[in-house]
């Protein structure tokens, strides 16, 4: 184990910490599909950290299945409804939390086990991302109107950045990325993910506050208002 494997260990075991610490807490605010995602992101990196630390090949096939499920239904669909439960009061049953949940991993896998998609397969998971960028872009917009721009500004910065990781993920290659300590997929997209999915979870408690603050309290009173 080299100074690379311990850089990419350390972004992949940042996102191990904010996947599963913060989806615990998703979990008990009672959005199970923000909870669950967030779980299925740190279980992943906490995988993969083990492969790259200690070379266990079981460990990298699960990782490659669960980022498999996060870029086709996971962040797309799984993640956007959690949001959604939040700015749209919008949840859907039990038994489709669970359909999408359970029945995500076979596809995840049938995915990654059919050899004649494999080179369109990244342009997919790019365009599967498309919706929640789009939802993402929506979220700053509500963040900014209840005045929360730091985090506005934070989920735009997220959203491009998500991005780009995207493309860099099987789409554009990093020159020299396989000896590079710093500029290589898997150093920034611990961190970056690490990161990112730390400032949605902050970023929805804040708006979580605004939208469940009574109007008395967000609304001066007529006679406050007139120094009464």
């Amino acid at each position: 184990m080299d100074l690379r494997d311990i850089l990419i260990a350390s972004g992949m075991l940042a996102l191990v910490a904010t996947g599963l610490g913060l989806g615990y807490r998703f979990w008990r605010q009672g959005n199970i599909l923000l909870g669950a995602e967030w779980a299925i992101l740190g279980f992943s990196a906490l995988n993969f950290a083990l492969w790259v630390t200690f070379g266990f090949q079981l460990s990298f096939e699960i990782s490659m299945v669960c980022d498999a499920f996060s870029r086709s239904i996971g962040i797309p669909v799984v993640a956007t409804l959690g949001l959604a439960k939040l700015t749209h009061g919008f949840d859907v049953s039990k038994t489709t939390k669970w359909l999408l949940l359970v029945g995500g991993f076979p596809l995840a896998y049938a995915l990654l086990a059919y050899p004649p998609i494999q080179p369109i397969l990244p342009y997919a998971f790019f365009a599967c991302g498309i919706v929640a960028n789009i939802f993402l872009v929506y979220f700053a917009v509500r963040l900014a109107r209840v005045g929360e721009q730091a985090h506005a500004f934070g989920i735009m910065l997220v959203n491009v950045s998500f991005v780009i990781m995207a493309l860099l993920e099987g789409i554009i290659a990093i020159p020299g990325e396989e000896t590079n300590l710093i500029l290589n997929f898997f150093f920034l997209a611990g961190w970056v993910w690490a990161l990112g999915f730390a400032e949605i979870y902050f970023a929805y408690q804040a708006l979580a506050r605004h939208l469940t603050r009574p109007a008395s309290a967000a609304e001066p009173s007529p006679m406050a208002a007139s120094g009464q």
